[in-house]
């Protein structure tokens, strides 16, 4: 999945995968909309209020992110259509 290529280039990004599903990925969706709520929060209550399935209209993928002593979790999110 993280074969993705840019499909189009405006406001939004969006990305085709290999299977020719266009995407936009969440947190670049939550920058353009300027959307000043901190994205963890902004996202779940998408998820809940639209009523989102997990692999159906959305996936998550993890990344690792190191810091000095630590490791964090950050959640990706690619967004179907």
């Amino acid at each position: 999945m993280n074969n993705l290529k840019l499909f189009q280039d405006g406001l939004i990004k969006i990305y085709e995968n290999d299977r020719q599903e266009q995407l936009v990925n969440a947190r670049e969706l939550h920058t353009a909309l300027n959307n000043k709520r901190k994205f963890s929060d902004w996202i779940k209550q998408r998820i809940e209020q639209y009523g989102f399935v997990e692999d159906v209209d959305f996936t998550t993928y993890h990344n690792f992110v190191k810091r000095e002593g630590s490791n964090l979790k950050n959640n990706k999110y690619k967004l179907s259509e």
